[in-house]
C-alpha cells in the first residue's frame, strides 16, 4: 500500500499532538496491519494513548472516548459516534483483478481534525 508523503506527515501529526484516529476498511487483516503500521510513524515516540489493532462493533463506544486512542474497524463510524478532534482513515481494496496474488490500496481521510499547521493533501 502505497500512501502519498503529505498524508504520512498528517497522520505523524495527528499522533504527536494526540488526537484519535480510527482506521477503516473492508479486511480485517489490511486494517490491523495498518493500524499497527501507524503506531511506528512517530518512532522514537511511543504511543501512550489506547491502542486497539481491531475493535469488535459491539464495543463501539470507544470511539466517543475522551482519551486519544488509535483504532481500526471493519464498519465504517456513523459521524454522530465520533467527536471532532477523531480522524477517520479510510482503506479501500482497489484491485480489479480478484484472482492475482496482489492487492492494490487506496487511501483517504474521511474526517480530519482541524489543526495548528494545515498539510494538504
Amino acid at each position: 500500500m502505497y500512501l502519498p508523503s503529505p498524508m504520512i506527515i498528517k497522520l505523524m501529526s495527528l499522533l504527536l499532538t494526540e488526537k484519535s484516529l480510527i482506521v477503516c476498511g473492508q479486511q480485517p487483516g489490511v486494517v490491523t496491519a495498518v493500524t499497527i503500521a501507524i503506531t511506528y510513524l512517530i518512532q522514537p515516540f511511543e504511543w501512550e494513548g489506547v491502542f486497539v489493532p481491531l475493535v469488535p462493533d459491539d464495543v463501539r463506544e470507544l470511539f466517543e472516548s475522551p482519551v486519544p486512542f488509535i483504532t481500526g474497524t471493519i464498519n465504517q463510524p456513523r459521524m454522530n459516534e465520533i467527536s471532532s478532534v477523531t480522524a477517520v482513515l479510510m482503506i479501500e481494496d482497489i484491485t480489479n483483478n480478484p484472482s492475482t496474488c496482489t492487492s492494490n490500496y487506496n487511501a483517504w481521510f474521511l474526517s480530519i481534525p482541524e489543526m495548528l499547521v494545515d498539510i494538504p493533501i
